[in-house]
């Protein structure tokens, strides 16, 4: 079986992974990014360098919806709607160690 190098994930599902991720239960939350911007002179060789801008994606996460502010449609998850795992701590055996602690 191939290895799997990547995972690709909307937009949408990236709300719903860090609700589950932060144990969110409540509230209407969308994404939000930070991005970072610098002008420079940007060319394969100095002879053929131009102005021009990079911009960096400096952070990435989650907003709650401020009530009566417009939010972008379709991109908006609610928190009460999304199914949150029951997290149960691993059984273990006394003198035996866990799983996450060997080798």
């Amino acid at each position: 079986m191939p290895e799997v190098n990547q995972y690709m994930v909307k937009p949408k599902e990236l709300v719903e992974l860090i609700i589950k991720s932060a144990g969110i239960r409540e509230g209407r939350w969308w994404l939000v990014s930070t991005f970072g911007v610098s002008p420079g002179n940007f060319g394969a060789t100095p002879d053929e360098a131009m102005p021009g801008m990079a911009f960096a994606l400096q952070s990435i996460g989650i907003q709650r919806e401020i009530p009566g502010t417009p939010a972008p449609p379709g991109l908006v998850v609610d928190a009460a709607k999304v199914i949150h795992e029951p997290t149960v701590p691993e059984a273990t055996t006394p003198g035996k160690p866990s799983k996450s602690s060997r080798r």
